[in-house]
């Protein structure tokens, strides 16, 4: 994840400095989401299909060597955004089979604290990707970025192979075909009202607040900041995901915590409006913690 996150910031600056297009840049930093709704639904089946670890080795691999080719000099900016969605294209099967394979590894109530663990797990690697990425990426340059980001993917397919034990294939005696298992998966979440309403919530979320993180570099240009501040603007966001979760689940006494969720929604949009009149940078930091 911090690998990933150094990534996010290498290649939006690399995209922002040959085009100085804020479009381009919030393209190329948002193309790893995009998978996730073209492809993940068929993606995804490959967890079922074949041996779990393997699944993950082969993906970090991939994603080693196709970001890896990002690091070449003189890529065009296009197929840069091409390779880079290429890669993509392997976290919704690795993600899958992580998720497949936790429950094996963890039972009971182990499972539900690692959940919680990974979670926040997950929400600090992006705090220090982002802020020790921005930093990183003015000393070695976006394209010594990528070569690092690379190498993160090639210990993870390591440590997956060393300290994961290999289990069974998803995949039931009697496999069904591709197609019919992913029409199957379609019936099972879009037939059921409540499913499908915690679906609609899962995509506009991650929506509208991946929408201010492809901006940043845009933004960190207009305040007359590099890559550094690039990485300060982006950690402020998780760094208050991590700080809500916290005060969310350990301090909120939970007869309040429901009549908070409607509130806490209108706030996480309200508190990036003071941000169109242009205040200075650390009030724009702490509005974004806030969001």
């Amino acid at each position: 994840m911090i690998g990933d996150q150094l990534a996010k910031i290498a290649v939006a600056v690399l995209v922002f400095s040959h085009t100085g297009s804020a479009l381009l840049s919030a393209a190329s930093f948002g193309i790893g989401y995009l998978p996730w709704v073209v492809g993940g639904p068929f993606l995804s089946a490959l967890a079922d299909r074949y041996r779990r670890r393997a699944v993950m080795v082969t993906c970090e691999g991939a994603r080693a060597a196709l970001v890896g080719v990002l690091a070449l000099p003189g890529i065009p900016v296009v197929v840069l955004i091409v390779v880079l969605f290429a890669a993509a294209l392997f976290d919704p099967p690795f993600q899958s089979a992580r998720s497949a394979i936790l429950p094996e590894v963890l039972a009971d109530d182990a499972y539900v604290v690692g959940q919680s663990l990974s979670r926040l797990t997950f929400q600090l690697a992006q705090v220090v990707g982002y802020a020790a990425g921005g930093a990183l990426v003015s000393v070695i340059t976006a394209r010594g970025a990528l070569v690092a980001d690379a190498a993160t993917f090639a210990v993870s397919a390591l440590l997956l192979r060393a300290f994961v034990r290999e289990r069974r294939s998803g995949a039931a005696a009697d496999p069904v075909s591709w197609r019919s298992e992913v029409q199957e998966g379609f019936r099972l979440v879009f037939g059921d009202r409540m499913l499908r309403g915690y679906l609609l919530l899962a995509w506009a979320g991650p929506t509208a607040f991946a929408a201010p993180e492809g901006l940043m570099t845009a933004y960190a240009a207009h305040q007359q900041g590099g890559p550094a501040l690039v990485g300060v603007l982006l950690a402020a966001m998780p760094l208050g995901v991590v700080a809500g979760a916290v005060a969310y689940a350990r301090f909120t006494p939970p007869n309040l915590r429901r009549r908070l969720i409607l509130p806490m929604a209108f706030g996480a949009c309200l508190e990036l409006l003071p941000i169109w009149m242009d205040p200075p940078l650390p009030v724009v930091v702490v509005l974004l913690a806030l969001t």
